[in-house]
């Protein structure tokens, strides 16, 4: 006997082919058979259907590499990403990647169309496949989408959905104009942030103010070319994070000042959006905050000028919104100049207050601040009584203080030995020596909006201060000696100041160093200012650094100089205080 067979196309079934065919995946097929003899054969069996379905790849867990996801959006800040994927095969077949890059069909003005096909070979079952975007494919500001597929020899994977994505790189001048060295605030407890702000365009996304977190940052204040002002948070520090929180829909006003503020409340999380000191629009959002531990970033992607960024650990009242951003009154910064009278041009930057807040009572001035400067007489109190080794320290916002005790050894000339040894007392075995406590305290100030003068001065006693100047006091008191030996009493002790800056950010501006014998010292202080010779609101360093001189007026075994802070700090970088 002899078996015959034949396959064709289901006559139901549209848009595959008709009659008889090689088989391919997918397609609905009919067969039949009959029985052939040397002389006779059977009917035709009646027609038997079936679907030809092959074992099928997967392509999941879809990425765009680097990325963000921006209040819905997702955003690479490259020309040149990587998309990627996990493909997976049932008999665990070694598969190929495919994916196509097209425009966006919704966004207008750039083209339309296929953009670039690539593709990833060789990929091991359960492992992420790879493609890298070529240089010269993408550009700036494009809105695309692109899809991605696993294929295994004749099988492939259905197409996945498409995925939006816009192409946002930080040319120069669009990164970040400051960011703190670590994290401001608790970004999961109630908050306020605020800025003035002034913006060449009203399309761009720009920061004025958001605390980072690995992947995401927790809240947003800023502006979107799709949104206008916003203030959003984000679910959880994932990429694929949910953003939720106010969408203003209004366009910043342009090439001009104006006042955007940022209110969380925890308690009720509701997120509320202010302009210049009147609520946009408030939103609850469905999630709690998270906590980032990261650094603060200001003016991010930003084309304009920002200005005395605010930041608060609790929520400011709609009245305290109002008195922040003074009305709708521009600030004095909009006709601030730089250090030759011209005026500004490029964006500036005044340094940022930390949590500043606004006093209480009925005609409170919201920006009166307290600095809390220290003084001698409370860095005393604070600081060891009685002689120990090593430096006590204590700072904070706007001021610090030091208090050390010394001890130095007094010395003579061996003209038989031909150096000096130290002194010994007329009883012999003791070493003489001279000891004292130093205290030093420097005070900071925070500066107006136009960068000439500064907010509540004079609450340490002294008069007249700009932004840029630190004011340094110190103090040599507690000295002792051995009366039997009049050498180190009768020794010149010298009060040596030195400040380091970058060419003119920090010169010595009133008092020089003070000399006198060591007995005379008591109850002398002396007063320092330092100051920066930059025009105001840009950003400087000043080290400085205290010195004691125990000087050899006969020169027979040198000066010995005594550092007054903690030589165990970072060199170069004791004392910093900012202008």
């Amino acid at each position: 006997m002899r078996a015959e067979f034949e396959v064709e196309h289901d006559p139901a079934a549209t848009g595959q082919g008709t009659g008889q065919h090689k088989l391919a995946d997918g397609w609905r097929v009919r067969w039949r058979a009959r029985a052939v003899s040397s002389t006779a054969s059977s009917a035709w069996s009646d027609w038997q259907s079936f679907t030809v379905r092959l074992p099928k790849p997967t392509a999941t867990g879809l990425t765009i590499a680097p990325s963000k996801v921006v209040d819905g959006v997702t955003v690479t800040d490259t020309l040149t990403p990587t998309l990627q994927a996990t493909l997976t095969h049932p008999t665990g077949q070694i598969l190929r990647a495919e994916a196509e890059i097209e425009h966006d069909p919704a966004a207008t003005g750039q083209g339309s169309g296929q953009i670039w096909t690539g593709a990833a070979d060789n990929v091991a079952s359960g492992t992420q496949a790879s493609i890298a975007v070529p240089a010269n494919t993408l550009t700036d500001g494009w809105k695309v989408r692109w899809r991605l597929r696993a294929v295994a020899g004749d099988t492939s994977s259905a197409w996945s959905d498409w995925q939006q994505t816009t192409v946002d790189v930080i040319q120069p001048g669009e990164e970040p104009l400051a960011q703190t060295t670590g994290p401001v605030i608790r970004t999961d407890r109630s908050f306020t942030a605020a800025a003035w702000l002034r913006w060449s365009n009203k399309d761009g996304d720009y920061i004025a103010a958001e605390q980072r977190g690995t992947h995401q940052a927790p809240f947003r204040l800023g502006n979107t070319a799709d949104h206008g002002l916003i203030f959003t948070m984000t679910s959880a520090d994932t990429a694929d994070a949910t953003t939720q929180g106010v969408l203003s829909g209004v366009e910043p006003p342009v090439g001009e000042w104006f006042h955007l503020a940022g209110v969380y409340d925890a308690t009720a999380r509701t997120v509320t959006l202010y302009l210049n000191g009147t609520p946009l629009k408030a939103e609850t959002i469905s999630f709690a905050a998270w906590n980032a531990d990261r650094p603060m970033w200001l003016g991010s992607a930003m084309q304009g000028a920002i200005d005395d960024v605010r930041v608060y650990q609790h929520p400011l009242t709609a009245a305290e919104i109002t008195a922040l951003s003074g009305g709708s009154t521009v600030p004095a910064a909009e006709s601030a100049k730089d250090a030759d009278g011209t005026p500004s041009a490029s964006p500036t930057l005044t340094e940022k207050s930390p949590d500043v807040q606004p006093r209480s009572g009925a005609n409170a001035d919201p920006f009166d601040v307290d600095y809390e400067h220290f003084t001698l007489d409370t860095c005393r109190a604070k600081g060891p009584k009685r002689f120990k080794f090593g430096a006590w320290t204590s700072a904070q916002v706007y001021s610090g203080c030091s208090v050390r005790w010394h001890a130095i050894a007094v010395f003579v000339y061996n003209p038989n030995i031909g150096t000096w040894k130290r002194q010994e007392k007329p009883d012999g075995g003791t070493v003489l020596e001279l000891s004292w406590r130093s205290t030093f305290v420097i005070n900071t100030y925070l500066g107006t909006r136009d960068g000439h003068s500064v907010r509540n001065p004079g609450d340490d006693g002294v008069t007249g201060h700009k932004p840029q100047d630190i004011s340094m006091w110190v103090a040599f008191d507690q000295i002792r000696w051995d009366d039997s030996h009049p050498t180190a009493w009768h020794t010149p002790l010298k009060l040596h100041v030195t400040a380091r800056g970058d060419g003119a950010t920090c010169r010595k501006k009133v008092n020089g160093d003070l000399e006198a014998p060591a007995h005379q010292w008591r109850g002398r202080i002396q007063y320092y200012r330092f100051t920066s010779d930059v025009g105001p609101r840009q950003l400087t360093r000043c080290s400085i650094f205290p010195w004691a001189q125990f000087l050899d007026s006969d020169q027979n075994y040198g000066d010995q100089h005594v550092p007054l802070w903690d030589p165990g700090l970072k060199r170069s970088h004791v004392a910093r205080p900012s202008s």
